[in-house]
């Protein structure tokens, strides 16, 4: 059975670089030149060789980043959609599955080189598990949840999307950030308090005729956004009771 570790490394890896570190300026770089390309799977390759905790792991790192580079400029072309996002991140678990068989294949000495498990022992492995799940309970649904709410919003006048600037991106994740914590000390219930928290504040729009699509629109994607982070924070939960020491 090839270590579990290594796998858990390398999808905090490419979680961290693809997400956490990727601003809208990266991304938007991305899409008109090629270097840019380049410069981000340098830093999910970089990421997760740290990660790795060796440096006998150079050359995982080196096929990561020609394997992420890949499938990046594959989808450079494609129109920003659920599916094609969805593909996109199915490509990348792929490479990644079947970059930790290739490490068990032809390096199967190196999990046991790895700094961190050094230091910390089965800790390390339930550590890698919270990253990933918070990072994709924060910041995957975000991304799922904006494409998922784009027909609703194109529905809405342009008057009413406005406001401060990505604040709707911060609320969303500091949102998720509260049930994912919730869930992880064992007190799920708190999270009604929030749903209900934000709920009040549109109780009025609700009532209002040119508010009210704006409202249902908010309250559509905050019940998407807290049933995707309840699920994948109980999941987390489930798998770390399970793994860690």
């Amino acid at each position: 059975m090839p270590d579990t570790t290594t796998l858990l490394a390398l999808v905090a890896g490419h979680l961290l670089g693809d997400f956490v570190l990727q601003s809208d300026a990266m991304a938007e770089r991305k899409a008109h030149r090629v270097r840019w390309q380049v410069v981000h799977a340098a830093a999910v390759a970089g990421v997760t060789w740290l990660l790795l905790g060796t440096i006998a792991a150079a050359w995982a790192a080196g096929a990561l980043f020609v394997l992420h580079l890949s499938i990046d400029l594959l989808k450079r072309r494609l129109a920003p959609r659920l599916r094609w996002f969805t593909l996109d991140q199915v490509l990348h678990g792929l490479s990644l599955v079947g970059l930790w068989l290739a490490i068990d294949a032809f390096a199967p000495g190196l999990p046991g080189r790895n700094v961190w498990t050094g230091l910390w022992a089965s800790s390390y492995a339930a550590g890698l598990l919270l990253v990933a799940g918070f990072v994709v309970t924060v910041w995957l649904v975000g991304v799922v949840v904006k494409y998922q709410m784009a027909d609703f919003a194109g529905g809405l006048p342009g008057e009413l999307m406005e406001g401060l600037p990505r604040a709707g991106r911060a609320v969303g994740r500091l949102e998720r950030t509260l049930v994912f914590l919730f869930v992880l000390i064992g007190q799920p219930e708190a999270v009604g308090f929030v749903v209900a928290a934000k709920s009040v504040f549109r109780i009025g729009d609700l009532t209002k005729r040119d508010q009210r699509n704006h409202a249902e629109y908010i309250m559509i994607g905050t019940m998407r956004s807290f049933a995707y982070a309840l699920l994948l924070a109980l999941a987390t939960r489930w798998l770390f009771v399970r793994i860690a020491p």
